[in-house]
């Protein structure tokens, strides 16, 4: 009788080992896309090496705005990811020039700067500072 005992129970261990991993609950995903921008990145900004007020940044719940030396840039439709810690992507239409979707990649520093990758392939990162 004892073995009888000793053999069910190894073999409702054995089944439930095997049973129990088919049946676990599907891992979420941790870089969604969210609507809108991020809050810490809320509000007007200027470019930290740059003293005139000519290249600036605007940053609204729904749209980003780029102003520079030439015409307005801005996404509307704006969503972003935090691809690491501190490190976002922003992707929205642009409506200004190109009329398509672009995607901008945007570090935080620290409470009151950020950095800002630029639009096209090559460019190089801008710090921007609260204005």
């Amino acid at each position: 009788m004892t073995h009888f005992k000793t053999l069910s129970t190894i073999l409702i261990t054995a089944l439930s080992l095997t049973v129990l991993p088919t049946t676990t609950a599907p891992v979420a995903q941790a870089a969604t896309w969210h609507r809108g921008t991020p809050t810490a990145l809320r509000g007007k900004w200027r470019l930290g090496s740059v003293t005139t007020a000519f290249v600036h940044l605007k940053v609204t719940k729904t749209r980003f705005y780029f102003y520079s030396f030439g015409p307005l840039y801005y996404l509307k439709n704006v969503r972003y990811r935090q691809v690491k810690p501190h490190t976002y992507q922003i992707r929205g239409y642009e409506y200004s020039h190109q009329k398509m979707t672009d995607t901008l990649n945007i570090r935080r520093q620290k409470t009151q700067s950020f950095q800002f990758k630029g639009i096209y392939p090559n460019d190089s990162w801008l710090a921007f500072n609260r204005r």
